[in-house]
């Protein structure tokens, strides 16, 4: 296959184009108005309209056989075409059905997961970049050979950032990745020539109602060489040695709606006994649960245990989890009485901005006795069972999940130090200030007269009767209720801001804030008319100019106060967030997204080894490259349109790093401790 004969997604990118899209600034005043108007509407639409209904009804004439994909075998490729420099839709022979034609089976496979991209060229170039390479060399000890680009790349939620369009996507998800990773073929692999692609949305993806999400995704079509497949925004894959991924969609926190239950309904049915299952989610439920269950009991893993209990029932067990949304690394292990793991691992370090790794909680306990004891019942191995070979619920009563904090990445406290960089808000976010400037202002017009009448309302003979002009000339010539009335606003929109979660932390930590911000206010409108005083010589007796006079008094004034409220609010709202984040655990989101960090990037390279085992890599990039150039090698096939550009006597690469050994899950029929080395 030659360039040409694909561009499915869109025309290619010029590898030496400068328009890269900058990280979200997710402060920025007309940023926030978009994503605040986007995201009242999807969640009032959301509530009254489904989207995933009406998948379900433009996929109801899919076959029984096609509810899932079958990756246990390889499919058999149209080798006539190889050669051939004519337009080819994909690789792969299909049969009368429109299946794809099974061909040898697999005794390995290797996937990618990818979750939160789509933000900032740099750092979601960087994760795509390093994604896309054939193979990663000295990850590991265990893998002589390096670890293979993955057959499977999974997008694991949020794409797209801020809200989902279809220009963001092509902007911030599909250029990267086609800039990456142009074309795959035979030559790349002639068993395999393209890998494939499915994806779980996130919030973020179902903020335009899921639209822009399925004409990317679920129509068949290229992201640079992954080829997509899913018709639905869930979907399952059946692995060899007796693994299954299982991509499941909450809409916007929603239940799982009743055609996805049936479609896992009929992918358990061709499971056996004991298979075991990677289960993807768009967000770390047991996290926000150990998190915030104790101030809203919506926050649960109902949702989870749903499917696991009704679904998978006695079936299959989950022994992976993997969600992204918060944007860092952080993992999560039970140890089981015969040695093996169940693992919980957050991952979204796809390109997004980073979150916060300390804070978050260590230890999550789940105790549950029904699900506990149908979990212990599937277990290949360890399970108690009574003399008849049944289950012994007796003896699982009490069973009790611990789930501790084995690693994140960032170190916690690296993290803690990170959040530090708050105390410089203002450069990080210049164009907060303004929106903090005008409410400044605005507040200013309730205030002055106060100020005025205490302050400056009897300094000389004829300023009793300047100031007085000028009070009037504002609305009024001395305080009344609507003094009391704004400050009240100002007040309350400083608590609804504040974490909701804790209804005793929003009210004393929303008061402090909003009390500071109204302190300042005021200060800042004494500082206003003090040097507006000054500049103004309202002791002069000549009244002639007046009403110059007093125009250029409005404009002092509100250009100090439109200051004032720039520095100081930017200055308070760094200093509220810091403080939030690094004492109470509070405003992760709010106080990393206004850093808008690009580095500590990452992604899971997976591998089901031909003894059955699940090996999972995190594959971390500490530092993010600032600046890319051409690759001279950009015609080739399989080469990079834009490779780092680290400057003279700087190799041109991407440095990555293991964040911590490799993570084993045995298989169903493995003997404990094989590894990858013994392969």
């Amino acid at each position: 296959m030659n360039e040409s004969s694909r561009k499915s997604s869109g025309e290619r990118a010029d590898a030496s184009s400068t328009n890269h899209a900058k990280m979200v600034g997710w402060y920025d005043p007309s940023v926030l108005v978009r994503t605040g108007i986007d995201t009242l509407v999807s969640t009032i639409f959301g509530r009254h309209s489904d989207y995933r209904l009406l998948e379900a009804i433009n996929t109801g004439g899919e076959k029984k056989g096609s509810v899932f994909y079958d990756f246990t075998h390889y499919y058999k490729v149209k080798t006539e075409a190889m050669s051939s420099d004519k337009k080819e839709e994909n690789w792969y022979l299909l049969d009368k059905d429109g299946e794809y034609q099974k061909d040898k089976k697999r005794k390995d496979i290797w996937i990618d997961y990818v979750a939160d991209t789509g933000d900032g060229w740099n750092s979601t170039y960087a994760v795509a970049y390093t994604v896309s390479k054939r193979c990663l060399k000295n990850v590991h000890p265990s893998l002589p050979d390096g670890a293979k680009r993955g057959h499977i790349l999974i997008f694991g939620g949020d794409q797209v950032y801020p809200v989902a369009s279809r220009k963001e996507y092509n902007n911030r998800l599909v250029r990267p990745y086609e800039t990456a990773l142009k074309v795959t073929g035979p030559d790349d692999n002639p068993t395999d020539p393209h890998p494939f692609l499915f994806a779980t949305p996130g919030n973020h993806d179902w903020y335009d109602s899921l639209v822009s999400f399925t004409r990317l995704v679920c129509a068949g079509r290229w992201i640079g060489g992954w080829l997509t497949r899913q018709t639905r925004s869930y979907y399952a894959l059946k692995l060899p040695h007796n693994w299954w991924l299982l991509g499941i969609d909450v809409q916007l926190g929603s239940d799982l709606d009743g055609p996805q239950v049936r479609f896992f309904e009929e992918v358990v049915k061709d499971m056996d006994k004991g298979d075991r299952v990677i289960l993807c989610t768009a967000e770390p439920h047991w996290v926000f649960t150990d998190l915030y269950n104790k101030y809203d009991e919506q926050y649960n893993e109902s949702n989870l245990k749903f499917f696991e209990e009704n679904i998978l029932g006695t079936k299959a067990q989950v022994h992976v989890y993997l969600a992204g949304d918060l944007h860092h690394y952080r993992r999560h292990e039970h140890a089981m009485e015969d040695g093996d793991t169940i693992q919980k691992i957050t991952a979204g370090g796809g390109g997004a901005f980073l979150h916060p790794t300390h804070r978050m909680g260590k230890i999550r306990r789940e105790h549950d006795q029904e699900k506990e004891t149908i979990l212990d019942s599937v277990t290949p191995r360890g399970r108690r069972d009574d003399e008849k070979g049944n289950p012994d619920k007796k003896t699982n009563k009490s069973a009790t999940r611990v789930f501790r904090l084995k690693k994140s990445f960032p170190e916690q406290g690296k993290s803690k130090e990170l959040c530090r960089r708050n105390l410089l808000f203002l450069l990080y976010n210049p164009w907060f200030g303004l929106l903090t400037g005008i409410v400044y202002w605005l507040s200013s017009w309730v205030i002055v007269p106060y100020v005025v009448t205490t302050f400056l309302g009897r300094v000389a003979d004829h300023g009793e009767t300047y100031w007085t002009k000028f009070l009037k000339s504002i609305g009024g010539d001395f305080p009344d209720a609507g003094l009391f009335f704004w400050l009240t606003i100002i007040w309350a929109g400083f608590l609804l801001f504040t974490d909701s979660h804790s209804k005793l932390y929003r009210s004393i930590a929303g008061s402090i804030h909003g009390l500071a911000h109204i302190a300042s206010l005021i200060l800042g409108c004494i500082l206003a008319v003090l040097v507006g005083s000054h500049v103004i010589n309202i002791s002069e007796r000549d009244l002639s100019s007046l009403t110059a006079k007093l125009a250029l008094l409005h404009l002092i004034v509100a250009l100090i106060i439109i200051a004032w409220g720039w520095l100081a609010g930017s200055i308070i709202m760094g200093i509220y967030l810091w403080i939030s984040m690094n004492i109470w655990g509070r405003h992760y989101n709010e106080a990393f997204s206004s850093l808008k960090i690009e580095d500590w990037k990452h992604f899971l390279r997976l591998h089901i080894d031909r003894k059955g085992n699940l090996v999972i890599y995190p594959i971390g990039i500490p530092t993010v490259p600032r600046r890319w150039k051409s690759n001279v090698d950009f015609s080739a096939h399989h080469a990079a349109g834009q490779v780092p550009d680290n400057g003279r006597g700087g190799k041109d690469d991407i440095e990555i790093k293991l964040i911590e050994e490799p993570i084993r899950v045995y298989g169903k029929l493995s003997t404990m401790g094989t590894d990858e080395s013994s392969l």
